[in-house]
């Protein structure tokens, strides 16, 4: 065991529903202490609701002294290879910064080869030796309060908070009055919402139905540290956008984003984004997250950025090698399109695919 290590040490994994009470209140206390991990992706409520539908998910158990100090939920995949939940758009420890210990030791006491990600956060210390690529996760930081946020967008040379404003008066005048509901507790509407968003683009690289099982679980919690929230924009009653994403105390993930394409010209998933921002200082919630890509929405509506990472950590370091040769060789494939195309078609032909 490495010196990094706490010591004395354990490490156990259990199921979800496998926690007692004082897991879920160690959880809880470090994610309330620990800014960085204000998200909604980091509660105990969103790994519970997830493993509901997905019975591979895992949660590996740091303790010292006989206490639990760390969490790190996963989903084990064929390989021993530990991978991200569903859905989660955050990965990473759920401890104090401070916390030093051998990640690959606990790796290995979690049952696992390796254990990859692609949406950490890259300020988690103890991982930072094992990132192989830097992204970033785009933010509306309301910190300032919404009218100051507004102030700094303008002065950023950005004009889409004003466009968004025309378009809504527009609307108004062209079909009536506008209201903003919070949040709706409606499987119907959510089941809307995904046809809006199949019929435009595939909702996400998972199955249709194990996205709908996982909202739906989602749509119904509503703890302090992750309430699944149904936003919606009306025009004279009928629905033009609405959006399910995860609250915290802290932050609102912005995840789910439709509307209704008789409004289109509208743009009401703008006018939408907007209510949700001007709202969220009044829930106590500072930050909205655009997450991880490069949509132009979120270049003209983000003023912050946290940088996230991608990588993984092997248990062994010939694992390590091995997987790192393989990563190598896949860029480079992907350099040269032809060979790219020939080995894709060589692989496919020896798996069956």
């Amino acid at each position: 065991m490495s010196k990094s290590t706490p010591d004395p040490a354990a490490a156990r994994v259990l199921k979800p529903a496998e926690l007692n009470s004082r897991h879920l209140v160690a959880w809880r206390r470090i994610i309330a202490e620990n800014p960085q991990l204000s998200s909604p992706f980091f509660s105990p409520e969103y790994n519970l609701a997830v493993a509901r539908v997905i019975p591979n998910v895992l949660i590996g158990i740091l303790e010292q002294d006989g206490a639990p100090v760390a969490f790190l939920p996963f989903e084990r995949c064929a390989g021993r290879i530990g991978k991200r939940l569903r859905l989660c758009d955050y990965q990473g420890l759920v401890s104090m910064p401070e916390l030093a210990f051998d990640i690959r030791w606990f790796i290995r006491k979690c049952g696992l080869r390796a254990w990859d990600f692609d949406h950490l956060l890259a300020k988690q210390e103890v991982l930072r030796p094992f990132h192989c690529g830097l992204g970033e996760s785009s933010v509306i930081d309301l910190s300032i309060g919404f009218e100051a946020y507004v102030a700094e967008r303008r002065a950023a040379g950005t004009e889409q908070i004003k466009k968004s404003g025309n378009l809504e008066r527009r609307l108004e005048r062209e079909h009536g009055q506008l209201r903003f509901a919070l949040h709706v507790e409606d499987p119907a509407l959510l089941g809307q919402l995904l046809e809006w968003r199949s019929s435009k683009y595939q909702v996400s690289r998972h199955r249709p139905e194990i996205v709908a099982s996982i909202l739906k679980e989602l749509l119904l919690e509503q703890s302090t540290h992750c309430q699944g929230t149904l936003s919606v924009l009306y025009v004279n009653d009928v629905v033009t956008a609405c959006h399910f994403g995860l609250r915290s105390s802290r932050a609102w993930h912005y995840w789910f984003p439709a509307y209704n394409p008789d409004f289109e010209k509208y743009s009401p998933g703008n006018i939408l984004l907007i209510k949700m921002a001007e709202i969220a200082p009044k829930l106590g919630i500072t930050t909205i997250d655009l997450g991880k890509g490069e949509q132009d929405y979120k270049k003209r509506f983000a003023n912050r950025w946290i940088p996230i990472a991608e990588g993984y950590v092997s248990a062994s370091s010939w694992l390590s090698l091995s997987r790192k040769l393989e990563r190598e060789s896949k860029r480079c494939l992907r350099r040269t399109p032809i060979l790219y195309a020939l080995a894709r078609k060589i692989h496919c032909a020896a798996s069956g695919g």
